[in-house]
């Protein structure tokens, strides 16, 4: 056997023995896949409701979770086909399709968090065609980005009236939860509180956004713009992650500007 084919066959080998390992120490989060659709299809909803993490759980009731499965077909679950996962820390990532009774597929991206003993689904994620980007989930529409800002501001700006951020902390995502309390949130706007301004307002006015919003590489979502307010401009940066069904806040600042040296007409 000539030099060059020993290489190729150690190549072939070692590409063999690598996605051999990968299959290993994925198999734990592709077994709890597999449950969590078979509890599905055999319409054991409770038993697939106990699959999700307590994040997920949090924002999701097991009526929502029973709700959205069947709309989008999981109770006709055949065979799934992953075509990525891997694990980094504590958090697991698949990538692949459904396949359906009557042969239809469907692309589904899961990811899911390690706990004491066991993997638990961290977020369920169905990519649409056309606004796919990696494993991330895809950018709402302009509409449904107007919601989300409206909703985050309204609820800041009932928390500088209130002279404390516990509505918006308990409206954030769980991910800014486990990294921050009421009370530094508190601290964080405190010089808010101070001021002479009803932000509450802001409910009469639409948002303009800088540009589109984008996903980052790390999966958080930005969103950036002002409220056209006279005469001071309420400008934002908004960063949401997606969890269990939907995006949630994850970031907020806020600035006050002048409207005229913003450029306002």
């Amino acid at each position: 056997m000539g030099k060059l084919t020993i290489i190729i066959s150690a190549v072939i080998g070692l590409v063999a023995l690598l996605f051999a390992a990968i299959f290993y120490l994925t198999g734990d989060i592709v077994t709890a896949a597999d449950e969590f659709f078979l509890a599905t299809k055999n319409k054991n909803f409770d038993q697939a409701y106990s699959y999700l993490s307590e994040d997920f759980k949090s924002d999701t009731s097991r009526a929502d979770l029973e709700n959205y499965l069947i709309q989008n077909g999981f109770d006709k679950y055949v065979d799934a086909t992953w075509s990525s996962r891997r694990i980094s820390g504590k958090r697991g990532f698949l990538e692949g399709e459904i396949e359906q009774e009557g042969g239809q597929a469907l692309s589904v991206n899961l990811t899911l968090i390690k706990t004491e003993d066991e993997w638990k689904i961290l977020s369920l994620y169905i990519p649409s065609a056309g606004f796919q980007k990696g494993s991330a989930p895809h950018i709402p529409s302009e509409e449904d980005q107007i919601k989300l800002v409206n909703t985050a501001i309204l609820t800041f700006a009932q928390g500088v009236e209130d002279k404390s951020m516990e509505k918006l902390y308990s409206s954030s995502s769980n991910l800014w939860q486990s990294q921050s309390s009421v009370e530094e949130m508190n601290n964080i706007f405190e010089e808010f509180f101070n001021l002479d301004l009803k932000l509450t307002a802001l409910s009469k006015s639409s948002p303009i956004f800088n540009g589109e919003a984008e996903i980052k590489e790390n999966g958080f979502m930005v969103i950036e713009g002002y409220y056209p307010t006279q005469p001071t401009r309420v400008t934002f940066a908004l960063h949401y992650v997606y969890e269990g069904l939907g995006w949630k806040l994850a970031g907020i600042s806020i600035q006050l500007k002048n409207a005229e040296a913003s450029g306002a007409s």
